[in-house]
């Protein structure tokens, strides 16, 4: 789940519904590193069938073919605020491209952006002079494609990458009694060396425990149930003379850096070089506690305390 201006959107692996929202989002790497474009043109968003069966980009590799929805780089700062300044729209840019309504592609962090999707608002914005209604054209539970033009190095030509992605109409069910759902969590991580950025990883098992809700159903839940979540992180200090414990990262501190991938799994990039130090705290390297806040079937939940070893 991202949340942009206090909106959240699904990701496209969240296997989102027809007529809700999604976020598009795209990384960029360079020898194995996320790395920012040049420029970032546009993200033009077709069906697939289309894809397979027209020329939808010119002899540059850029999109000529009128597509569903049009997104061009936003001129507000997401949330959180970006520090990308290239100058969207500047004369001279993409030729053919009307960047008067600039809307929808947001940086979210170094090689991290994403278009967001809201198929009940009209987001989208012009293609060469057509006005395209987003609403009215993403409504089928059917595949899709966007394709991401960009320019990656000075110098370089413009290249387009594309992803497909679908929305669905199986997330909608009905039962006919409340739903039993049990969830554990487990922390991937034991040991971490110091000065290392690195992902902590919490898998959440979901278990439906209603017996007579078919397999379908409980597969369709499996993959949708876990949303938003939260990390929290506590240096552990043994030694009676220093304060303890201290938190290093709060659940309002993570909040919005955390994803959820289709499984359930929830992910929070650590910077252990961000590890406050000082003579009540005691020295970065020790043992920290780390547990998990995350929303499943509407409730919240707290996971115990995991313990990681920094050294």
């Amino acid at each position: 789940m991202i949340s942009i201006n206090n909106v959240s959107f699904p990701e496209r692996w969240d296997k989102p519904a027809v007529g809700n929202k999604v976020a598009l989002t795209a990384l960029f790497y360079n020898d194995g590193q996320l790395v920012d474009p040049v420029d970032v043109s546009s993200v033009t968003l077709y069906k697939h069938e289309s894809y397979a069966s027209s020329a939808l980009f010119d002899a540059s590799n850029l999109p000529s073919a009128t597509p569903l929805m049009n997104f061009a780089p936003s001129g507000a700062a997401p949330d959180p605020a970006s520090e990308y300044t290239a100058d969207w729209g500047a004369p001279g840019g993409l030729a053919g491209f009307d960047y008067q309504y600039a809307s929808g592609i947001f940086k979210l962090g170094t090689g991290k952006y994403v278009a967001p999707v809201r198929l009940d608002k009209g987001l989208s914005g012009v293609f060469r002079g057509t006005v395209l209604d987003a609403s009215a054209n993403l409504g089928l539970a059917t595949s899709y494609i966007d394709a991401w033009s960009v320019k990656l190095l000075p110098g370089s030509q413009y290249q387009s990458f594309i992803h497909r992605w679908s929305l669905y109409e199986d997330t909608f069910f009905s039962v006919t009694e409340p739903l039993l759902v049990k969830t554990s969590t487990t922390l991937a991580n034991k040991h971490v060396r110091y000065g290392e950025k690195i992902d902590l990883v919490a898998p959440v098992e979901v278990t439906i425990e209603n017996r007579n809700i078919s397999e379908a159903i409980i597969n369709t839940l499996k993959s949708t149930l876990v949303t938003s979540g939260a990390f929290k992180i506590t240096k552990v200090n043994d030694n009676t003379s220093l304060d303890g414990p201290f938190t290093v990262s709060g659940w309002a501190d993570t909040s919005s850096s955390v994803e959820v991938t289709s499984d359930g799994t929830l992910i929070f990039s650590w910077d252990t070089n961000q590890i406050p130090t000082s003579s009540t705290f005691g020295e970065a390297k020790g043992t920290y506690a780390v547990q998990v806040l995350y929303w499943a079937n509407g409730q919240k939940i707290i996971s115990p305390r995991f313990y990681v070893s920094v050294n």
